[in-house]
């Protein structure tokens, strides 16, 4: 699982004609992977509304999503696990297929929902996602499997 998570000022996405949006918080971009499970979702969940990436009262990246009291947009990105190392043109082979992919993402979005408020995008569907990049603070998180080097 991947998440690219921006620290945003707003941000929208819109699916055919409906748009949902946020104020300040986070802008998360998410993909799975074989090997992915119910659990590492939960953990990477947890993960992201504890990143310490907002300035706390001395201007350090010490706070959270949670402690500012902020939400969250996730959109579904399956091309984070786009390799180009050998082409030009993306190899996407990494990328959980839709069928296996779609529980993960609706399992993820619960385990925030119980933390957070969360906006997201439609799984699957073409999307236009617009933001302001707040810092700009990007971050990669990734979690880990024992057979990712194989």
């Amino acid at each position: 699982m991947r998440c690219l998570a921006e620290r945003v000022k707003n941000a929208s996405v819109t699916v055919h004609t409906e748009t949902r949006a946020i104020g300040a918080g986070l802008l998360i971009y998410v993909a799975f992977t074989s090997g992915d499970s119910i659990d590492g979702v939960k953990k990477m969940a947890h993960r992201l509304t504890h990143l310490r990436i907002f300035e706390d009262a001395e201007g350090k990246l010490n706070e959270s999503v949670q402690d500012h009291a902020l939400s969250l947009l996730i959109i579904p990105a399956f091309t984070l696990y786009a390799d180009t190392a050998k082409s030009h043109r993306p190899s996407l082979n990494q990328a959980l297929p839709f069928k296996d992919a779609a529980p993960l993402f609706d399992a993820f979005i619960n385990a925030l929902r119980a933390i957070m408020p969360v906006e997201t995008g439609t799984f699957g569907a073409d999307m236009t996602v617009e933001s302001t990049n707040d810092g700009p603070v990007t971050v990669l998180l990734e979690e880990y499997h024992e057979n990712m080097d194989e």
